[in-house]
């Protein structure tokens, strides 16, 4: 069975869609899964063991003669059994109906995130916007295949990502603090992180708050070796859930019910419940009213 996903972007996004990839490969065994992708993002799905094929597009800056160049090779790569576009934006239904199948498979109007985008589909699935996104992608599967995709086949995932980076070795434990995001708001501030940091002076401590010299691969080394990663609402701490790590993830402004997935390991700690996914403010910076004590206590559980 040949299958194409769509989830050009971005980090945290691809991390929790690739889940599906996963699950389709343990229902499927003879599927080969093309992920097409933003050339940005494209690091995020490489290597991992569920994709057997990756198309990144130049996407940025949007130039005629690479989007003409982007069509004809998506057009080459032959026909799908099934095409699911995991991300509802107008762009990525886009590159769906480029993709040569019968079957487009993609979130309703009033599902998408950008309704116009479900005009691109041939079917149609229905599934709340403010839902969690991972029961999201668990409907959608359902809905093209028939059944037989369980939320409990979620907590039981493997891995999904890859790296060919070497892990980290270290006779402590290894936590990583994590201090990127996309939005300042996302960010949990530093006085508060440092006294975090402060309650585990005899663990190895890491503080990621530059990508600049590393590369994902590299991150994703540094995150497999990790004991615990501690971070906002952003793709570097997802990647902590997509390796099974335990993970403290620490939610403001963002919606913590529908933007991530909790487990046994991987804790969420919310400033606010019931935020509109589809109407961010990111100038509530409620992620600062979270004590540290909270976390630390989090923390010491999981450690």
């Amino acid at each position: 069975m040949k299958i194409a996903i769509v989830r050009l972007s971005a980090i945290g996004d691809i991390i929790f869609s690739l889940v599906a990839a996963a699950l389709i490969k343990q229902k499927f065994k003879d599927a080969h899964i093309t992920w097409i992708v933003d050339k940005r993002f494209e690091d995020v799905v490489k290597n991992s063991p569920f994709v057997d094929e990756i198309v990144a597009l130049q996407l940025k800056p949007l130039k005629i003669s690479p989007l003409i160049e982007a069509i004809k090779n998506l057009k080459e790569l032959g026909k799908f059994d099934v095409v699911l576009d995991l991300q509802g934006l107008l762009k990525s239904a886009i590159v769906t109906s480029v993709l040569r199948s019968q079957k487009k498979v993609g979130y309703s109007y009033k599902s998408a995130r950008e309704g116009v985008a479900s005009f691109f589909y041939t079917h149609k699935c229905i599934s709340p916007y403010q839902k969690n996104i991972v029961k999201r992608y668990i409907d959608l599967l359902n809905f093209a295949f028939g059944g037989g995709f369980l939320l409990d086949d979620v907590y039981k995932k493997p891995k999904l990502l890859g790296y060919k980076t070497q892990k980290i070795a270290s006779n402590k434990k290894n936590i990583l603090i994590n201090m990127l995001a996309s939005k300042p708001n996302k960010i949990y501030p530093w006085d508060k992180m440092k006294e975090v940091a402060g309650a585990f002076k005899n663990e190895n401590i890491i503080i990621l708050d530059s990508a600049d010299k590393m590369g994902l691969d590299e991150i994703k080394g540094i995150i497999d070796s990790c004991d615990l990663v501690i971070g906002g609402d952003t793709g570097i701490t997802h990647m902590a859930w997509a390796m099974n790590v335990p993970s403290i993830t620490i939610f403001g402004a963002t919606p913590h019910e529908r933007n991530a997935f909790a487990t046994d390991k991987n804790v969420i700690i919310g400033a606010k419940d019931g935020v509109d996914a589809s109407k961010l403010d990111y100038n509530d910076f409620s992620i600062a009213q979270i004590e540290p004590q909270k976390i630390i206590e989090v923390a010491k559980g999981l450690l």
